[in-house]
């Protein structure tokens, strides 16, 4: 239901030569994300010893931003000024979304600022941790592992999620509004809805799924966010049983482009301007749509093992 060109499915990259990995304290974390995220993945690792790696900051250098944004550009047939919002929230998307995993399911928030890289291949969807720690809760197995900063509570661990999304992303976006290829509103939009799908994330797999948002709404509760809405859950049942989306706060400009028109969508399904009676309507039919594919992938798997 992306709005987005089709991305690959998760996965290590494919080059020998990207293969970082190594143990850390958000070894299992790490492990479980990646299980449950559809396109990306995370590795951990120093990905400056690897071809093919970038460290995320180096996009705010419009050398590395322009060769990116123009590729992305490229591959989806999108101008420049749209590419660049698709650019910014594809490489958002695999860290902020374990980040929002993370603190939904297990009360910890990674270190960010300065330890993301991303692999520039395909969408970005694979990211790497230098140096895998993380802000952790006073009762916390990590607190007394060296490189993780223990937080006075709830509320100042939901301060260090924000301070470290801030200092990864500031000099981005300075770079990108100023030069006319981001807004800064719509870039804290991608910003707390790619928390927001982390969030879901931990809510579909990993713990009760009111619990998680609870504790996603009052991380959100009384912050003051230079956004003009904010991202919601939206839940819908389909033949008995129940499914979620969350409803984007950005604008990911898909409208704007000829495929859009071509399929006959002017907006996304998760789309702020699309309205919750087509919204429903769109997620049971996929969701149908999904099971039968699944089903029909059994039975030819059944059928190969005859």
């Amino acid at each position: 239901m992306s709005s987005a060109a089709t991305r690959p499915r998760a996965g290590a990259p494919s080059s020998p030569a990207a293969s970082l990995w190594r143990a850390s304290p958000l070894t299992r974390s790490i492990g479980a994300f990646n299980a449950r995220h559809a396109y990306g993945s995370i590795q951990e690792g120093d990905p400056r010893a690897c071809e093919g790696w970038q460290a995320f900051e180096s996009l705010a250098g419009s050398a590395h931003r322009d060769a990116v944004v123009g590729r992305i550009a490229r591959d989806t047939s999108a101008p420049v000024g749209v590419a660049a919002t698709y650019t910014f929230r594809y490489a958002l998307a695999t860290p902020l979304q374990f980040a929002g995993y993370l603190f939904a399911k297990e009360r910890r928030v990674p270190r960010l600022a300065g330890n993301v890289g991303l692999r520039d291949h395909e969408y970005l969807q694979h990211a790497a941790l230098f140096a895998p720690t993380a802000h952790v809760l006073p009762d916390d197995e990590l607190a007394v592992v060296p490189g993780c900063d223990v937080a006075d509570g709830e509320h100042a661990l939901a301060d260090a999620l924000f301070a470290e999304v801030s200092a990864l992303t500031r000099d981005i976006i300075d770079s990108w509004s100023n030069d006319r290829l981001l807004a800064r509103a719509n870039a804290w939009g991608g910003i707390i809805d790619a928390l927001a799908s982390g969030v879901r994330l931990a809510a579909m797999h990993a713990i009760d799924a009111d619990a998680a948002w609870k504790r996603w709404d009052n991380a959100l509760a009384g912050r003051e966010l230079p956004i003009r809405r904010r991202p919601r859950r939206f839940q819908f049942e389909c033949d008995g049983e129940p499914g979620e989306l969350v409803v984007r706060a950005d604008c990911c400009l898909w409208f704007t482009l000829p495929a859009a028109k071509t399929r006959g969508q002017d907006y996304c399904t998760s789309c702020y301007l699309t309205d919750d009676e087509t919204r429903r309507a769109r997620m049971v039919a996929f969701t149908r749509s999904q099971r039968q594919r699944t089903a029909s992938a059994g039975t030819e798997a059944s059928t190969e093992g005859a």
